[in-house]
């Protein structure tokens, strides 16, 4: 009983340590091809990387002595310093399949505030070689995320056709348009 209960609050805690290291993370690439295949290659590259880590660590092996309570509290620390080693570690793997991570915060800011070309399709590889092209290096660390200069972006895509949408009723109605534009006229 005491075991059973020791091993429920044992993952109660870790729990939100595990959620926290399934961020979002956002990558393109300079070596790469960025097209309709990259999202699938990413997921491909990240699922690899992720294989590979696990494998990587599933080797350590550590003892502790003391009371049942002091053992469990030392692996229950060990596995936080564990998930927190992850992250980094993926981010080099993929890094060396040729990905660099973009700051999450701006990417949810350009999602937040959609950009359209309408009527014609939305290609989603312009998107992402704009990003790549205005995702610029952290002047303080080389190991940061790219970070993107929205002026540049804006200017890219605009020199594409696109431009930034006003509000959500906007991006509503050209959602609209475009369903009934594939169903076609009732």
């Amino acid at each position: 009983m005491g075991t059973t209960l020791i091993l429920i609050l044992a993952a109660a805690l870790l729990a939100p340590v595990a959620a926290a290291a399934e961020d979002m993370r956002y990558w393109t690439s300079y070596s790469n091809p960025l097209d309709n295949t990259t999202e699938q290659r990413i997921r491909d590259d990240n699922y690899a990387c992720i294989r590979e880590v696990q494998l990587a660590s599933s080797g350590s092996f550590s003892v502790s002595v003391g009371p049942p309570w002091w053992v469990d509290l030392h692996r229950m620390l060990g596995n936080d310093k564990a998930e927190r080693n992850v992250k980094p570690m993926i981010g080099l793997c993929m890094q060396s399949r040729g990905w660099r991570e973009v700051n999450g915060d701006d990417m949810k800011r350009l999602i937040k505030r959609p950009w359209t070309n309408y009527p014609a399709p939305v290609e989603a590889s312009t998107f992402l070689v704009c990003v790549r092209d205005d995702a610029l290096v952290d002047p303080d660390s080389h190991e940061k995320p790219l970070r993107i200069n929205f002026d540049l972006l804006a200017g890219c895509l605009t020199a594409h056709g696109y431009r930034q949408l006003r509000d959500q009723n906007e991006a509503n109605q050209i959602r609209v348009l475009r369903q009934h534009a594939r169903v076609g006229p009732s």
